[in-house]
């Protein structure tokens, strides 16, 4: 062996991990999104289920829902993020492509529910 077969190997292996870092990352990004829709989603459903706090109480309550809106959205995200991974390994260019459009449509998301249910 010599030692332009290790550097050649090496060269692999880095371009194999890089690959994996960017799937990775796509796979996060992708879950990103989907929490912050789910934050949206657990909004509205608040807003339209829930009757509004007693005003005695409404600082305490607005902020205590805000956090735990943020912490389901995040368990959920987090609960789905291994799908978002397979769906990255499975078809990764189609999954990049994705971002943008998931970035866009999170926040239209958000947006819509922030003028409708604030």
């Amino acid at each position: 062996m010599t030692s332009e077969d290790d550097t050649s190997h090496g060269d692999a292996t880095t371009e194999v991990s890089r690959a994996r870092r960017v799937r990775f990352v796509t796979a996060a990004c992708l879950s990103i999104a989907l929490a912050i829709v789910l934050y949206a989603a657990l909004r509205v459903g608040q807003v339209l289920v829930v009757r509004e706090p007693d005003p005695a109480t409404a600082l305490y309550d607005a902020h205590v829902g805000y956090f735990w809106r943020i912490l389901t959205a995040g368990y959920g995200a987090g609960l789905l993020a291994p799908i978002c991974f397979f769906v990255v390994e499975a078809a990764p260019l189609r999954a990049a492509r994705a971002v943008a459009p998931a970035v866009a449509l999170s926040a239209s998301v958000l947006l819509l529910q922030s003028i409708f249910a604030p």
